[in-house]
């Protein structure tokens, strides 16, 4: 089981990322890395590679793109290379300390690259240097967000750091929301947006992210759930990205796998690429607000955990489309399996929360028919049952 977390925070300039990671004491904001020491952790903090790269040397970065594209795209590709060694440092260190828990906090991601370059040259390079998603996105535990400040807070935007070089606001929102492009499909994306004052975006709201991603106190799963009228992908507003899920409900022998036993589930997810991934997962409880623990495990623990299936359920298999309305990330399921879901058309909408209290603006695109968050009917475990 994998017990180091790593957790990108990304977002556009000036979104208060980076004083979110490195605040000092001295700005009235402790800092993750101070808040999580404080709770016990062990944490490791990568900075932003691109600052370095123009400040250690390749100021003119923004000149060279449009002068020498050539060059620009050799320099992009050297950026996401030091990012995928800079992640094996940090989780070399991890690895020193097994007996400590241990988060490793990236002051931005490698597919925030892909923000930046041309589209369909990021999927390239990944081809070039015999990467997949997985490498640059689906392996961390978590995606957090933060709006750039010319998104809803533009009084705020400033050039104080020496690398930021953009200037017209509406290029920044459009840089902010390629970058979250980027990212969507994540299944733990949080986007931190501008609708609190500064304070309370980067000393509360990245923190609790952080913390529901180090399931502390405890592992939660805060989620909506809103039952949808059958609708045709055109109606989803782009980018949105598709994800194949099968499900299979389990009860595992006591003790027979790692510390899970009884009610779980198994769930392999298969991406555009072709990637393919396997979790473990375990909730308990009912309605907006359950307990939770996901692990990743490896397709030979899925083929052998498929022998333990609930005797009269069946297989799920569904689609789900990601998608962000509003600085909200939604997930949209279509079912393939069972037959009477397929039969009836059955589409559900979901919403993962940092908070209970966090208000939902339902997407006006989509028929919403009615809450059914709670209601034991639209539980996967519900509609796995044979009929």
């Amino acid at each position: 089981m994998k017990n180091v977390k790593e957790i990108i925070v990304t977002g556009g300039p000036c979104s208060g990322k980076t004083q979110g990671i490195w605040g000092k004491e001295d700005e009235g904001i402790e800092g993750l890395k101070r808040k999580l020491g404080a709770l016990g952790f062990r944490v490791f903090i990568t900075r932003e590679v691109a600052t370095d790269v123009i400040l250690g040397g390749v100021h003119d970065l923004q000149v060279l793109a449009k002068k020498d594209p050539q060059k620009y795209l050799e320099i992009q590709n050297v950026i996401l290379q030091k990012q995928l060694d800079e992640r094996k440092h940090a989780q070399n260190l991890a690895a020193l300390f097994p007996d400590e828990p241990r988060v490793i906090l990236y002051d931005r991601g490698p597919k925030d690259g892909e923000a930046y370059l041309p589209e369909g040259r990021y999927q390239k390079i990944l081809k070039e240097l015999g990467l997949t998603g997985d490498d640059v996105c689906y392996s961390f535990d978590a995606v957090i967000h933060m709006v750039a400040a010319a998104d809803g807070a533009e009084t705020h935007y400033n050039l104080g750091n020496e690398a930021r070089s953009e200037r017209s606001l509406e290029d920044l929102r459009n840089l902010d929301a390629r970058t979250l492009a980027a990212y969507i499909g994540h299944p733990h994306l949080f986007i931190i947006d501008n609708s609190t004052d500064f304070k309370t975006k980067v000393d509360e709201r990245l923190y609790k992210a952080v913390l529901r991603t180090l399931g502390i106190p405890e592992p939660l799963e805060i989620e909506r759930k809103f039952l949808v009228e059958y609708f045709h992908d055109s109606a989803i507003p782009k980018p949105f990205r598709s994800v194949a899920i099968e499900q299979i409900y389990i009860d595992i022998p006591y003790e027979y796998f790692y510390d899970f036993f009884g009610k779980s589930r198994i769930r392999k997810e298969r991406y555009d690429e072709g990637l393919e991934k396997y979790y473990l997962v375990q909730k308990i409880g009912c309605g907006k607000t359950r307990g939770e623990v996901e692990v990743e495990i490896s397709w030979r623990d899925h083929s052998i955990l498929s022998g333990f299936i609930i005797p009269r359920t069946t297989v799920i298999r569904k689609f789900r489309n990601y998608f962000v309305y509003k600085h909200q990330y939604f997930m949209l399921d279509t079912f393939e399996s069972p037959s009477w879901a397929a039969d009836k058309n059955l589409c559900l909408l979901e919403i993962e929360l940092i908070d209970e209290n966090d208000k939902v603006e339902l997407p006006p695109f989509l028929n919403i028919v009615r809450e059914v968050t709670g209601d034991p009917e639209y539980t996967n475990s519900e509609i796995a049952r044979k009929r």
